[in-house]
């Protein structure tokens, strides 16, 4: 009775140390760009306004349906943020264009402009889903990246960034 235990204990204790290398070898296997944030993405480190703190999921993938082009033909983004006690999640839907890690400023343009009019009517305005249009000037800006990670599972690029978008009224042009 005691050799089974033995080999029970001996057979349980690898499964768990493979199971944690497995687990190593998977996170060593996920990518930051090179460098330090930002990343290469553009911040606006000096912008003043309300903080939206939150994390960005990202989704590059090609859809057969879309024209070919270099890098992704699609994308889809999620981001969680949060206000003080309020935090709420936004979803860009599904976006067409060429994007790619290399091509960020497109990528991130084509995110904010998605994101913008949602998350500043349920910050700034009357609330997420109420019928009443809103009216501001107010723009969403990327104010800083503290964390990047990508992996490229199934044909699909998925970015997870930790981020801090800032809701501030537009410079005025000179």
């Amino acid at each position: 009775m005691n050799r089974i235990k033995t080999l029970m204990t001996l057979v349980l204790t690898l499964f768990l140390a493979a199971s944690l290398v497995s687990s190593v070898a998977f996170a060593a296997s996920a990518n930051k760009p090179p460098g330090d944030p930002p990343y290469g993405l553009h911040v606006e480190g000096a912008a003043k306004g309300t903080k939206l703190i939150g994390v960005l999921y990202v989704q590059l993938y090609d859809d057969p349906d879309q024209p070919v082009c270099v890098g992704f033909n699609s994308l889809n983004a999620y981001v969680r943020l949060r206000q003080g006690a309020d935090s709420s999640t936004f979803a860009t839907g599904t976006l067409v264009g060429c994007f790619s890690e290399a091509n960020r400023d497109t990528t991130q343009n084509a995110i904010l402009e998605a994101l913008r009019d949602e998350v500043i009517d349920y910050y700034f305005c009357n609330g997420y889903g109420t019928d009443e249009p809103c009216y501001t000037s107010l723009d969403l800006v990327l104010k800083d990246v503290t964390d990047y990670g990508s992996i490229l599972f199934d044909n699909k690029l998925n970015i997870l960034m930790d981020i801090v978008f800032t809701a501030h009224e537009p410079e005025a042009a000179d």
